[in-house]
C-alpha cells in the first residue's frame, strides 16, 4: 500500500470514528453515586430530589452540571414537561427528567460505570419487587429507586445494572400512576383496569435466580413518551 493511500485510509477512519461519537461530547468523570451515595443518597441525585426540586432548579442543574452535554430537548405535554439530555459520558444514551406541575417527579439515567446487582444489594439490601419482560425491573420502595437490567432468564450477583430511575418514595401503584398519567391524578375505570394488569406483572423479590413469571407486564415510560 502506497503512503498516500495509507494516509487516506487513516483520514477516512478518523472521520468514521468522529461520526460515531457525534453528540457524546468529551469524556467527563463517571457518575458513581449509585454505589457511593455522593453527593446525596437515593432518591436524590446530584442534588436533585424528586417531589421537591422545582423546574427552575432542574434548569439550573442542566445549564451548569459537568455531567450534562449542551443541547437539551424539552417537550411539554398537558400538566408536565419531559426533558431529554445527553450525559458527557462515553455512552451515547439519553437521560430523561419528567417535571409535573412545576416539580421534578422522575429521573432516569443510564448507568455508565460498571455496577452489578450484587453491589447494589450489598449496599441497599434486597429490593421489594421485580418485574420480568423485555427488560427486568427491580423496585426499592423506601429508596424511591427502580433498577433496569437487560432481558435475561435469571438475575445473578454479577448481572450489570443498565439504568436507574428515581422517584419520591411511594408504593409501586403510585409510582406507576405517576409514570403513566401523572402524580396524584384520579383514574378512570379503564385506567384502573390497566393499572391492575400492570401490578399483576410485579412479584415479591425471592432472591437471585430465575425471573420467569407470568404475566410479564411492564410499566410505561414517563408521561409524553411512546
Amino acid at each position: 500500500m502506497g503512503l498516500e493511500r495509507f494516509l487516506a485510509v487513516l483520514v477516512n477512519l478518523g472521520v468514521l470514528i468522529l461520526g460515531l461519537c457525534v453528540g457524546c461530547g468529551e469524556p467527563a468523570p463517571l457518575d458513581k453515586s449509585l454505589l457511593t451515595g455522593e453527593p446525596c443518597e437515593p432518591p436524590c441525585w446530584q442534588g436533585l430530589v424528586p417531589g421537591t426540586s422545582t423546574e427552575a432548579e432542574v434548569d439550573e442543574f442542566l445549564a451548569t452540571s459537568e455531567y450534562v452535554e449542551p443541547g437539551i430537548e424539552k417537550s411539554r405535554y398537558p400538566g408536565g414537561l419531559e426533558i431529554r439530555w445527553y450525559p458527557r459520558w462515553p455512552r451515547c444514551e439519553q437521560s430523561i427528567f419528567d417535571v409535573q406541575d412545576g416539580v421534578l417527579q422522575i429521573m432516569r439515567m443510564h448507568v455508565d460505570s460498571r455496577v452489578t446487582l450484587g453491589q447494589v444489594v450489598d449496599r441497599y439490601g434486597p429490593p421489594d419487587q421485580f418485574a420480568p419482560g423485555r427488560r427486568v425491573l427491580l423496585f426499592y420502595r423506601e429508596l424511591g429507586m427502580m433498577l433496569e437490567f437487560r432481558d435475561d432468564l435469571e438475575l445473578r450477583p454479577e448481572t450489570e445494572v443498565v439504568a436507574v430511575e428515581y422517584y419520591e418514595p411511594a408504593p409501586l401503584e403510585d409510582v406507576l400512576v405517576a409514570h403513566a398519567w401523572g402524580k396524584g391524578k384520579p383514574l378512570t375505570e379503564e385506567q384502573r383496569e390497566v393499572l391492575e394488569k400492570w401490578l399483576q406483572g410485579w412479584h415479591d423479590w425471592e432472591g437471585y435466580g430465575s425471573v420467569i413469571r407470568e404475566p410479564p407486564m411492564l410499566p410505561p415510560g414517563p408521561p409524553g413518551t411512546p
